[in-house]
């Protein structure tokens, strides 16, 4: 029997000793969803790795001319069994696909290019797609205006865009705005509310703005009004055109005659007019040694607690900057160079970021005194260029009085105190002096050490351990009595 158990054993595993498992085919294949789309009309690219769920982040590479978003990855696995005369065939298939929304921006021939997908070691190519862009009708239903705060203005000034978008009949989905002339020339910030998701939102100029709606009137015309800013900052000096700017939008075709019929909705086009702007470079003359980079014009305050300390006490000190969006460009003014603060102060490293407060950005840093000799933080100062004066400017918080307080050095008497001896039968009294203040003496003390066999011999353990037998005992004589 055992024999036959051994075979039985060897005939199951032997065969399967041999037997290797298939590894799935990796396959990569792109798709599109047409080849012929419209100005503003968004299409998918979609590529699926088969044979794999371990898929690298893939980017498209740069396509002119269009608004690219997405490209998140979607893993997928399906298994399915099947059986026929008897014989049972399990199939399990896994993959990766991602999507990308494309949005054409100008009529003509779209091209996105052919690159490789690396997927376990080996990479595979896809081709490149052509697509044809059709242009769009332009329409007074919507319309598009753009403008700068300032038509003249130096390298690194901050300027304010702002385009606001008009549209007369109700639209399906986001317009896409195209502004020509600031990549290249121009560094771009957000400075619009942020977008949470669920929000109605419009790409604009690489980031996503929440669409606000205003209604007012043009020309008599009534419009529901989408303004959508940006900080522009020009890196070099020249004479440059930005936009025009332009729109696509699907709006409703007030073609159709009968109420019954479902709404039809065409796309339109409008376009704004072009805005020049002269970059000037910053005068040398003037320009401080260690000049923050910053063009515009920033106020500066100070506040610190606790103001009476001992040295080495921590202090928390808070420096706000007040200024024009982005306040993220301005620098840590609380630094070891600050004036005044080098030596006579320790800045203690902080990973914190500054917090924001509506125009204001507030700086949060621990310093502490290295010397009794310190009787004040000192100023702090921001030093940028003013584009409305045209000079440098720098501007100072107000020193900050400071009482400190010496440090004695301990030593080690302070620390174990009086170590005189206790007097026979002294009583223990608080005292200061020390660690070593209150001390215990042997006489002081209770011998509370643990004997067994003086516990044994104790009245309380003899009564509690003889108090059983004896009640039972007088239980039997009862009942005994009882039964004669």
């Amino acid at each position: 029997m055992l024999l036959r158990a051994v075979i039985l054993v060897l005939v199951l595993i032997v065969p399967a000793a041999g037997v290797r498992a298939q590894q799935p085919e990796i396959t990569v294949n792109a798709e599109i969803e047409r080849t012929t789309v419209s100005v503003g009309e968004p299409f998918q690219y979609q590529i699926t790795i088969n044979g794999t769920l371990d898929a690298p982040a893939l980017q498209l590479p740069a396509i002119p001319d269009a608004q690219v978003s997405g490209g998140e990855a979607y893993p997928h696995r399906e298994s399915s069994v099947f059986i026929v005369n008897g014989k049972r065939t399990e199939s399990n298939r896994v993959s990766v696909t991602y999507n990308w929304v494309i949005t054409a921006i100008k009529p003509g021939e779209l091209v996105i290019p052919a690159f490789e997908v690396p997927v376990a070691g080996k990479k595979f190519g896809t081709n490149e797609v052509r697509i044809r862009v059709t242009p769009v009708e332009k329409s007074d239903a919507i319309l598009i205006r753009a403008t700068i705060d300032a038509d003249k203005a130096y390298v690194g000034q901050l300027i304010k865009l702002r385009v606001t978008f008009f549209n007369s009949r109700i639209t399906v989905g986001a317009p896409v705005i195209e502004m020509p002339g600031i990549a290249g020339v121009f560094d771009v910030y957000n400075i619009d509310t942020p977008v949470l998701p669920g929000q109605a939102a419009v790409d604009f100029l690489g980031s996503q703005s929440l669409m606000r709606e205003i209604r007012t009137t043009v020309n008599g015309v009534g419009y529901s009004a989408f303004t959508f800013e940006r900080t522009i900052v020009p890196r070099k000096a020249g004479t440059f055109t930005i936009g025009p700017a332009s729109v696509v939008a699907a709006v409703a075709d007030r073609s159709s005659r009968s109420p019954w019929d479902a709404p039809k909705y065409r796309r339109v086009t409008a376009n704004s007019e072009p805005i020049t702007i002269t970059v000037s470079e910053l005068p040398r003359d003037g320009a401080p040694s260690d000049f923050s980079g910053l063009v515009g014009a920033y106020e500066i305050e100070a506040a610190a607690t606790p103001t009476e300390v001992s040295v080495g006490d921590p202090i928390a000190f808070n420096v706000t900057i007040s200024g024009p969006d982005p306040l993220e460009l301005v620098p840590d003014p609380v630094t070891e160079k600050a004036a005044g603060l080098a030596g006579a102060f320790k800045i203690i490293a902080d990973s914190s970021e500054p917090r924001r407060n509506g125009n204001r950005l507030i700086f949060t840093r621990t310093i502490r005194t290295t010397t009794d000799k310190v009787t004040e933080i000192p100023s702090i100062a921001i030093n940028f260029f003013d584009p409305v004066k045209g000079e440098y400017r720098t501007e100072r918080t107000s020193p900050i009085p400071l009482k400190v307080r010496p440090t004695r050095s301990i030593t080690a008497a302070d620390a174990i105190g009086d170590a005189s001896p206790i007097a026979s039968g002294e009583s223990i009294d608080s005292r200061a002096g020390g660690l070593a203040a209150n001390r215990v003496a042997p006489t002081a003390l209770i011998d509370r050490s643990f004997d067994l066999a003086t516990l044994i011999k104790s009245p309380p353990v003899i009564v509690a351990t003889a108090s059983p037998p004896a009640l039972y005992a007088l239980a039997f004589l009862v009942a005994a009595r009882r039964k004669q």
